[in-house]
């Protein structure tokens, strides 16, 4: 079974981390219940972000991109990003990628589809841009940690920025 952390235990681990500058791994990595103790592997989320927004910045011969969503009922996610043509793949169950937000940094889940976050956010700003290329960008919801993720792929919640 997966397990559900409450906003209460959520919040009472963040105010414990004020007071005393430690957390609990089991309140902020659910996953690591069933990594320690086996047990079912964490279900796919069932929504996928919405309202993906961008807003690109160039400066000289560089762009960076702020993206934005509204996360939804996964664990992490992560965004993959790719230049001057569409997500051509959806990053694989068991698999977790490591990411970076300069752009082409990150790690591919196929060639020329770069991570450019992974986390528990809603926002990340992608740098390293060519202003004349147009950057396509998808966000996967997922839970799990290492071999135990499992993605939700969506069935479009790309946008392009150019």
């Amino acid at each position: 079974p997966v397990t559900i952390i409450s906003m209460k235990e959520i919040n009472r681990n963040n105010a414990i981390y004020a007071i005393q500058n430690n957390r609990n791994p089991f309140i902020d990595s659910p996953q690591f219940v069933q990594r320690i103790w086996g047990g079912a592997l964490p279900a796919k989320p069932i929504n996928t972000p919405q309202n993906i927004t961008q807003t690109p910045t160039i400066s000289g011969t560089s762009m960076s991109i702020y993206l934005n969503w509204k996360s939804a009922d996964g664990n992490r996610r992560i965004v993959v990003a790719s230049a001057n043509g569409k997500i051509k793949s959806a990053p694989s169950d068991g698999n977790e990628y490591n990411a970076n937000a300069v752009f082409g940094q990150g790690d591919q889940v196929i060639s020329g589809d770069y991570v450019v976050y992974n986390g528990t956010g809603s926002s990340v700003t992608v740098t390293n841009c060519n202003p004349n290329n147009t950057y396509y960008f998808k966000v996967y919801e997922y839970n799990g940690y290492k071999q135990t993720c499992t993605y939700l792929v969506p069935p479009n919640n790309s946008c392009s920025c150019n």
